[in-house]
């Protein structure tokens, strides 16, 4: 609902959403948290809850690599930093090479 709420332009909704969201399911679904932040353009709400997920072994890791949610951070240097520390940086860069031969 909060992604929703957001992409109508419906901050006050989207905000209460989030925090619904976080109240209910932060202690054990923060991934779900850091992908809403991302997408409303919260970096750095979104790498805290990257940071929480990863302590909490959130199986949503799975999934960081092609959830669009992300993009927004994809130019962050904390990007990066984040896909190294949870061992898929190499699959990042592999993706990344494979994208940009395709484009060529």
């Amino acid at each position: 609902m909060a992604l929703i709420q957001h992409a109508l332009n419906h901050p006050e909704l989207s905000d209460r959403a989030l925090q619904r969201l976080i109240d209910e399911f932060g202690h054990y679904g923060a991934f779900q948290v850091a992908s809403v932040s991302a997408w409303r353009g919260e970096a750095d709400k979104a790498f805290e809850w990257l940071e929480v997920s990863y302590e909490q072994r959130d199986g949503g890791f799975n999934t960081i690599l092609v959830d669009p949610a992300f993009k927004p951070l994809y130019t962050d240097p904390r990007w990066e930093a984040m896909l190294n520390k949870i061992g898929l940086l190499p699959y990042w860069e592999a993706m990344q090479t494979n994208k940009s031969d395709t484009e060529a």
